[in-house]
């Protein structure tokens, strides 16, 4: 029993928990009227967190569209003059949208899924090997709806941005907790010069797709954890499948989207169970010796089995 324990118990635990118990475990304390005195006021900061949480979504989608939708324009002016001072040269974007044959209206659009990014077959030896179907997709519906006019390029570049902050604010808020600090991550993150050349450049759009989904799936993984032990297993399912799809589309955005399934393991681990590093690497290596042993108790019982069974041949061959 607790060292702490004092007299006054909760009627909603068990006899043996205690003061101390229940105030290092404030996500099981009752939140409803019915069992607090405080309820109706927690339900009121809820609503006042909610609020707060959607203004500071508002405020970093703002931010990080206006500074990248001007990154953008200014993007789209030096590649104009660029092409007028050197009118041979061949950029990325040339390759990726005016002269890939995936984008054209008479090409079945099942071909992207046998091109790499730049329309080459895959199994050509003069292929890129960059596998990135949904990237292509994308562009394909902006050439059909606009041609190769830049600016509907540009904008989906920029609504994506937009997104990606707001999904990681999100899961800045659920890290950091309430308060600045995930609204700064959030701010930082849209404002942040590193992706420029992502959102400006028009062939950046796999980063930014990739993120996307990449956020998604950790994301429902985070919402697949807090719901262990209190929902049942097919709605746990539906969220790691959808997890797991989010991470499928990640990765046919971008080759690098496949690392969201290590991250997702980090989570489970660090976060999720608190496990430090040095208690994961114990917790693995006890698992890893356990299974040595059972294997090393199967060998020597197979080991044992064909002993007695070559002496049995041996008494039985003798006169």
């Amino acid at each position: 029993m607790c060292s702490r324990l004092e007299n006054t118990r909760s009627p909603h635990r068990g006899p043996s928990c205690c003061q101390f118990c229940l105030e290092t475990e404030p996500s099981q304390q009752p939140r409803t009227g019915l069992h607090s005195g405080t309820g109706a006021g927690d339900d009121d900061d809820d609503d006042d967190d909610d609020d707060e949480h959607l203004h500071g979504l508002m405020i970093c989608l703002v931010v990080g569209t206006k500074l990248f939708r001007d990154a953008a324009g200014l993007e789209q002016h030096h590649v104009e003059q660029h092409h007028v001072e050197h009118p041979g040269c061949t950029k990325p974007v040339s390759r990726a949208i005016k002269t890939n044959q995936d984008l054209l209206p008479e090409t079945p659009w099942t071909n992207i899924f046998y091109d790499d990014f730049w329309g080459t077959l895959l199994t050509h030896s003069g292929s890129h090997k960059s596998y990135r179907p949904l990237c292509t997709l994308s562009f394909r519906l902006n050439y059909a709806v606009g041609g190769l006019e830049p600016w509907g390029y540009h904008a989906v570049n920029v609504a994506l941005h937009g997104a990606v902050t707001v999904l990681f604010t999100s899961l800045a808020r659920l890290l950091l907790g309430g308060g600045p600090w995930g609204l700064l991550a959030g701010l930082l993150f849209a404002s942040h010069p590193v992706h420029t050349e992502a959102v400006a450049g028009v062939v950046g759009r796999a980063d930014e797709g990739a993120a996307l989904f990449f956020l998604l799936s950790l994301l429902c993984y985070v919402r697949h954890c807090g719901l262990r032990g209190r929902a049942g297993p097919w709605r746990l399912a539906a969220w790691l499948l959808s997890s797991l799809a989010c991470a499928a589309c990640s990765m046919l955005w971008k080759e690098l989207g496949v690392t969201v399934l290590a991250v997702a393991a980090l989570y489970d681990v660090c976060v999720f169970h608190r496990l430090k590093l040095r208690q994961t690497i114990l917790l693995l290596y006890k698992r890893s010796t356990s299974a040595g042993v059972l294997r090393g108790g199967h060998f020597q019982h197979d080991r044992g089995e064909t002993s007695g069974n070559a002496l049995l041949k041996r008494n039985a061959l003798k006169p």
